[in-house]
């Protein structure tokens, strides 16, 4: 029980481990994500970072870079 309790915490309880699974699913993305399906994944990334309070990594330059690199383009230009 108390094994089961500490991989779970350290799991799901880690907030820098939940943050940088949300960055590399986003950063990560196979090819170019369709618009919706780039916007849909922002979206549910930002709630969960927020709600974990850690935008800072999500923010980071290199993150940043990285998600606009998934972009089109046009888009990488605006």
């Amino acid at each position: 029980y108390r094994e089961a309790r500490r991989l779970l915490e350290e799991r799901y309880g880690n907030e820098y481990h939940i943050t940088m699974l949300w960055i590399e699913r986003v950063t990560e993305m196979k090819g170019r994500p369709s618009l919706r399906e780039m916007s849909d994944t922002l979206k549910t990334c930002q709630i969960a970072v927020e709600a974990i309070g850690s935008t800072a990594l999500i923010n980071h330059p290199v993150n940043l870079q990285k998600i606009v690199g998934k972009l089109s383009a046009p888009l990488q230009d605006r």
